[in-house]
């Protein structure tokens, strides 16, 4: 989430998010939906109502989240765009973000995020929403048993052959429970539709003792002048406030431990469970 010409970030879905509600700790427009030519037909209404007021479980994974017609597939309008985006940038995105001045902010912000999440050789690690596989091939580097998970096949298919398992698959719509022992999830509620499934989903990965690791845009003003660079490629952005994040952590289970500041546009936080 550098703010900057190239896009760096990987991310998983998007939509509309330029109208600020002020009464939540996160922001995003009531977008009115499109089909995905990738879908079954069914619909997604993205929510604009205050996270905090919907009655959730604590401790579940997305069952425990109320249905609000959430399809298996990516199919906001501004989710289909943000997928034809990242395809079309796939071929060669890794080489075109880690070169440059910027590559020093990269680096600042994987490795605060692998510090949060203590990687040990031999566990398993899920990324989720991992791109061209910024942490996916650290971890892997560092003896991690890695499932890589993006929503774009384009940058799943530069993964195959160099972790150990890919799924192409929404952060929304993520079934598995308990099943790791290390998840990272770094840009990507950037671009969710509905982040308190998203958000209850990656909690419902995390193994008894395991640790999740999040990297999201601060709301500030780094977090509004990100919001403002990802505008000039049509994109729309959430941005959260810390206490969002770690209440959350909370709800679905885990307990917060720590939150860094890697750059000034983002906040990244860790949770365990148990």
């Amino acid at each position: 989430m550098i703010v900057g010409e190239v896009e760096y970030r990987h991310e998983l879905g998007l939509h509309a998010a330029l109208e600020v509600k002020s009464a939540s700790p996160f922001y995003f427009d009531d977008a009115n939906t499109a089909s995905n030519p990738r879908s079954t037909g069914r619909t997604c209404r993205p929510t604009a109502e205050r996270a905090g007021e919907r009655p959730m479980r604590e401790g579940t994974d997305a069952p425990g989240v109320p249905k609000t017609d959430i399809p298996d597939v990516l199919r906001a309008r501004q989710k289909d765009r943000a997928l034809s985006y990242y395809s079309r940038i796939a071929d060669g995105y890794h080489r075109r973000v880690a070169r440059g001045p910027l590559r020093v902010l990269r680096d600042r912000e994987r490795a605060i995020v692998l510090e949060l999440a203590r990687l040990l050789p031999g566990l398993s690690l899920a990324d989720v929403g991992c791109g061209s596989g910024f942490y996916a091939l650290e971890a892997k580097r560092r003896g991690l048993r890695v499932c890589a998970m993006d929503a774009v096949p384009e940058m799943l298919a530069q993964l195959d052959g160099h972790v150990d398992e890919v799924r192409l698959v929404d952060v929304e719509a993520l079934s598995v429970s308990g099943a790791f022992d290390r998840v990272i999830c770094a840009g990507v509620l950037d671009f969710v539709a509905d982040a308190e499934r998203a958000f209850a989903n990656l909690c419902g990965l995390v193994a008894p003792g395991g640790w999740l690791v999040i990297l999201a845009p601060c709301a500030g003003p780094g977090g509004w002048l990100y919001r403002a660079e990802k505008m000039l490629f049509g994109l729309r952005v959430n941005v959260f406030e810390p206490s969002w994040l770690q209440e959350r952590a909370h709800r679905y289970g885990l307990r917060p431990t720590e939150l860094r500041r890697p750059l000034p546009i983002n906040v990244a936080l860790s949770a365990r469970r148990g």
